[in-house]
């Protein structure tokens, strides 16, 4: 967790870079990366003098995101409006569009941007969804994404230190198996789903020829078992 060093009473009322759009101040901006259960995902809260707090998340490189947030983007965030969102937004896409647009980076301003506006919808009491500009449809169409208790996590007896965290395993007939299910029952699972009011199910079926075979290039034969 990054907070202000001395408190708020060491933070200027009115930082001359930011303007002001409320009366809240960014306190302390806290990283979580839950490794035992996902550890490709970063956590994100950013606390304010009301008690709001922000949430966001973004995924890959955590670690990089994390150091990104704490090395660069808390020392603009603390002691500053978290209302002011766009003004943020451009202040770092601006500067990080010239040594990384891509990769770490984005994906800490995607945590930070949540997290706002989390803040900005408890501000107001109204959904994000609403604040930005209502909505476009009555409905929205879901699907299963058919993954799984261990899907995402790392697989058994990888180290921990490991950069990539693979996909994890297929898993195990049981509730909550939809990986294993859609590569051995997904006539099964597609009616189980319909059931529940899902009309589509996304399938992870090269997963295993990605582990054989890496991510370039696919032989027929793999395609067609």
């Amino acid at each position: 967790m990054t907070e202000i060093p001395g408190g708020l009473d060491a933070v200027p009322p009115h930082p001359p870079s930011v303007p002001r759009s409320s009366d809240l101040k960014i306190t302390a901006v806290e990283t979580l990366i839950p490794d035992d259960i996902m550890p490709g995902l970063v956590l994100l809260r950013i606390h304010t003098d009301t008690g709001a707090v922000g949430h966001g998340e973004t995924y890959y490189v955590p670690h990089a995101v994390a150091a990104v947030i704490h090395d660069w983007m808390a020392r603009r965030l603390l002691g500053s409006d978290p209302c002011s969102i766009e003004h943020h937004w451009r202040f770092f896409y601006e500067r990080m569009s010239a040594f990384g647009s891509r990769g770490a980076e984005m994906r800490a301003l995607s945590a930070v941007d949540l997290a706002l506006w989390d803040i900005l919808g408890q501000v107001c009491g109204l959904p994000v969804w609403q604040l930005l500009g209502g909505k476009a449809r009555e409905a929205v169409r879901v699907y299963n994404s058919c993954g799984g208790p261990t899907y995402g996590r790392r697989p058994p007896g990888a180290p921990s230190e490991q950069g990539w965290p693979g996909h994890g395993d297929i898993g195990k007939p049981g509730p909550l198996e939809d990986n294993w299910a859609a590569h051995n029952a997904a006539g099964d699972l597609a009616e189980e789903l319909v059931a529940e009011g899902y009309t589509g199910m996304k399938f992870w079926t090269f997963d295993r020829a990605y582990r054989a075979h890496g991510a370039s290039y696919l032989p027929m034969s793999t395609v067609r078992a």
